[in-house]
């Protein structure tokens, strides 16, 4: 479940990046940028110790997250970056296709029950 919701917090962020770039916020959007980095780094984690089938995605909006950071002219800027809340977009509907764990959890739940 904290995939999913570090996903949707990596497309919260990014989208929020893009529009505060857009309407030229200034330090609001570098304050967003900043927030929207972790979310993005935790999916590309997971991603590469549990659920590799999401990590081409998630490097993807990664490495375009941190490019839109590295390139200030305006609209290369605002292009890349809008690409890279693209890719956490299909980031997000890649991982509400990851099986969920509630199984394990109630495993774990029914093992430590006393009967």
């Amino acid at each position: 479940m904290w995939l999913r919701l570090s996903a949707a917090g990596a497309v919260l962020g990014t989208g929020l990046a893009v529009v505060s770039g857009a309407a030229d916020w200034g330090t609001a959007h570098r304050l967003l940028a900043a927030l929207a980095l972790p979310p993005l780094a935790a999916v590309a984690i997971a991603a590469w110790t549990a659920h590799r089938r999401l990590l081409p995605t998630a490097l993807t909006a990664l490495v375009l997250f941190g490019i839109a950071a590295a390139l200030t002219a305006p609209g290369v800027h605002l292009a890349v970056a809008a690409l890279a809340f693209g890719a956490a977009v299909v980031l997000f509907g890649q991982t509400l296709r990851v099986p969920s764990s509630h199984g394990a959890v109630r495993d774990y739940v029914t093992l430590t029950k006393p009967r």
